[in-house]
């Protein structure tokens, strides 16, 4: 398994919008305006022979001018019994590899082998209810 940096936006389409899982924040428009802010879109593919086995969108942030970490909002993790924690492991090595100080992970969902690895619950910073208009003019 490896990550890949997706710098385009078909190929990254192509595997999110075919995800029931998928969230917005996941979404290649919301890193479009996240970058209007100041806020750095990381879009990361997992692979494996060729294949996207997975794509994560984080965003990254600095504390002074020395720390950077990566925020990854509606993370969505898909484990199998096939793949364990490797995912998990590969990501972070990715992300230390570049000299990020840590990650912070807000999950979809559960993320199954996390325990494996040193982290800290925190408080998330999405709103607990949303609600979703669809506003196309079809009803």
């Amino acid at each position: 398994m490896e990550i890949k940096i997706c710098a385009d936006k078909k190929l990254w389409d192509d595997f999110f919008l075919d995800r029931k899982q998928a969230g917005f924040l996941q979404s290649w428009q919301w890193g479009e305006f996240q970058e209007t802010v100041g806020n750095k879109p990381l879009r990361l593919q997992l692979t494996e022979g060729g294949e996207v086995l997975a794509e994560w969108q984080g965003f990254e942030h600095k504390i002074a001018s020395f720390i950077k970490f990566v925020y990854f909002p509606g993370f969505c993790y898909l484990a199998s019994e096939e793949t364990g924690d490797e995912p998990l492991a590969t990501l972070f090595g990715f992300l230390k590899a570049r000299g990020y100080m840590f990650a912070r992970i807000e999950p979809c969902g559960s993320v199954p082998g996390l325990e494996k690895f040193k982290f800290i619950k925190t408080a998330s910073r999405q709103p607990v209810n949303v609600l979703r208009l669809k506003v196309d003019g079809s009803q």
